[in-house]
């Protein structure tokens, strides 16, 4: 599962978000850890004391744990008996601001087990469910003031706010902009790209599409890069574009790109040192212009570039014409853009 952005949010303490980290990473000292690092010790749950002590019975399975959960899913309004369902994936259709505060609920909910379960081994404490959800709730006081996000104007929105005694949040109304592929100028082509990183850093593709001024695609490229980050790839794949379109006897390019980024560095001249040289090589031999497109209008590329990274480390594919399984912009066709 993607924990890394789920757990680690600005709503989110970081010194509890670390310990959420910790648990989910498998570094609690529970029994059967203890028992897989030859310490020989009875296993026993500090909760149901019926059941040997494992991550997953205490996390998820205690009778304790489970009553926890329950009462948070039923705050928020969820309402699952599939086992199999991820936690993050309750709230995907949900507002940032719900999104965000399930988070914290998740993360409250987890490292207090945690902790109640180390106040019943080493302080003798006994359990009471109701302080424990008393304390969580305390806590949500932290997330109302670090709660950035914006809500919708539905009143499940409200209703769970409320429940939690947190103050309702800003609610964010969308714009809507139209979106243009432009197609070059006669005497010109249009290399369209784009660079993905599936883990940021992780392993990369670059794509690239050359079409002229009639919107027909001339060519089109998909590169495997080594492991980089997203903006790494995104100034290899215009690097990339301006070589090939320069080894085809090209000499009049206008590079599109959707990192503003890494058009800035082009057009600021401020190339990563360690991609200077090939950019010093490659500046003067064309005649070169560069624009920002929004990601609408540059699916293509965007789709190459994925298509890179199922590569062989190395290997490109090329097409000189536009491949079957590629959809292209349309000149006539307005995109639309959220935000």
């Amino acid at each position: 599962m993607g924990w890394t952005k789920w757990v680690w949010r600005s709503c989110i303490h970081p010194l509890r978000s670390a310990n959420v980290w910790k648990i989910i990473s498998g570094c609690c000292a529970t029994d059967l850890k203890l028992q897989q690092c030859g310490i020989n010790i009875v296993s026993r749950c500090r909760f149901c004391l019926t059941c040997a002590e494992d991550e997953l019975h205490l996390f998820w399975q205690c009778p304790v744990s489970r009553s926890l959960w329950t009462w948070i899913l039923n705050i928020f309004g969820f309402h699952t008996s599939n086992q199999s369902i991820s936690f993050q994936s309750l709230a995907t259709n949900k507002s940032p601001a719900v999104k965000d505060t399930w988070a914290a609920a998740f993360a409250y909910i987890i490292t207090e087990i945690w902790h109640i379960r180390n106040a019943c081994t080493f302080d003798n404490r006994s359990i009471n469910l109701e302080n424990i959800k008393r304390k969580i709730m305390m806590n949500f006081q932290e997330t109302s003031i670090l709660l950035k996000s914006c809500m919708h104007n539905k009143i499940e929105d409200l209703i769970i706010f409320s429940s939690l005694k947190m103050s309702s949040r800003p609610v964010h109304h969308r714009r809507i902009f139209e979106c243009y592929w432009i197609p070059p100028r006669e005497n010109q082509i249009k290399i369209c790209c784009d660079g993905c990183s599936k883990g940021n850093p992780s392993f990369s593709g670059a794509g690239i599409v050359i079409r002229n001024h009639m919107g027909n695609t001339l060519a089109a490229m998909s590169i495997r890069l080594r492991i980089c980050t997203n903006f790494v790839a995104e100034i290899l794949a215009i690097i990339l574009g301006m070589e090939w379109a320069f080894d085809q006897g090209w000499s009049n390019v206008w590079i599109a790109s959707d990192s503003m980024a890494a058009i800035r560095c082009f057009t600021a001249n401020k190339i990563p040192w360690f991609i200077r040289s090939r950019w010093n090589n490659i500046k003067n031999s064309l005649s070169s212009s560069f624009s920002f497109v929004n990601r609408e209008c540059n699916f293509a590329a965007d789709t190459m570039s994925k298509r890179g990274t199922s590569l062989q480390l190395g290997c490109r594919d090329f097409f000189d014409h536009k491949p079957s399984f590629l959809s292209v912009e349309n000149p006539d066709t307005v995109y639309y853009r959220f935000s």
